[in-house]
């Protein structure tokens, strides 16, 4: 191949200089292309390395600033806590895991999120039919966080079990469960922050449910009765997100989960909070609405 193309230059050459002299041509035997070629190739890798240095460099500060601020945050929560970010578009590779318990914690209404996935996964199995009243009740639940919907969704689906069992083909662990319906006494309904990105990562790139689901799920997301008080209360107006929250403040008791969008970037973030104040939620409010401007405008400042 390199003689061919050799051969071609020099027809190039013969064209363009017709009174050239052959002992003015320059004649490369194939070890002297060898040579060119790799010259070359040692450039475009420089280039390419440095690229992929730039970017990983980035992005160990951006993990580093986002790690600073949950910790800044979270340090002024008296009780157990877990915080979790992760990317799922764009140039950033954040997969952030921060807490200060191993132990589940009570989910409050964060659970509902995938009772709707658990809903749609069993419509499209054809284990229950799908009729515009548990459609509604599916926006209720996760719009509104309406406890009534919700239990009509678990009864549609049969009882607990067929919930769990989503989660764990989702997750592939125990760590989140439906214990109890909503607003009724009985073992808490438990939840790990990775299962609630687990869950984002689900509606951002569904392989459980279908797309079509999934942005049912995502629509009934969006402008919910919490929007304006956790996790997108401060949002810059570069940034728009939706969320799915939980909170028994008589039991000390504040969570959030959100998917947000800002410049080319998107990422899930995930706030559980379990804490030693019963009704006198407003600190974790304060909290809950830092950590979601703080980090999206870390993301911002990346892009």
């Amino acid at each position: 191949m390199k003689k061919y193309l050799l051969a071609f230059a020099l027809s190039i050459l013969a064209t363009g200089i017709a009174s050239s002299y052959a002992s003015d041509v320059v004649y490369y035997d194939d070890y002297d292309l060898d040579i060119i070629f790799e010259e070359n190739n040692t450039e475009n890798l420089k280039e390419d390395t440095g690229d992929c240095l730039d970017k990983e460099d980035k992005n160990n500060k951006l993990n580093e600033e986002i790690s600073n601020i949950i910790s800044e945050e979270m340090d002024k929560v008296d009780g157990s806590y877990q915080v979790a970010v992760k990317t799922l578009k764009g140039d950033s590779d954040i997969d952030l895991d921060y807490r200060n318990t191993s132990e589940s914690l009570p989910s409050a209404s964060t659970i509902k999120v995938f009772i709707a996935i658990s809903a749609y996964e069993n419509i499209e199995r054809g284990s229950i039919n799908e009729t515009d009243s548990l459609n509604n009740d599916i926006h209720l639940m996760l719009n509104r966080s309406d406890n009534y919907a919700t239990n009509r969704v678990i009864d549609a689906l049969g009882g607990f079990s067929t919930v769990n069992n989503t989660i764990a083909k989702l997750t592939g662990s125990n760590r989140t469960s439906l214990n109890r319906k909503l607003a009724h006494s009985g073992k808490e309904n438990m939840v790990d922050v990775s299962d609630l990105i687990r869950a984002m990562e689900e509606l951002n790139n569904p392989k459980l449910i279908s797309a079509i689901n999934a942005e049912k799920i995502k629509q009934a997301m969006t402008n919910t009765n919490t929007k304006s008080s956790k996790l997108l209360a401060n949002l810059p107006t570069y940034a728009k997100g939706i969320n799915k929250s939980g909170e028994n403040p008589d039991r000390g008791q504040e969570l959030d989960v959100a998917i947000i969008d800002v410049g080319s970037t998107r990422f899930a973030l995930a706030v559980a909070m379990k804490t030693n104040k019963y009704y006198d939620n407003e600190n974790e409010l304060r909290v809950l609405r830092s950590v979601g401007e703080r980090i999206t405008e870390a993301f911002y400042n990346f892009d």
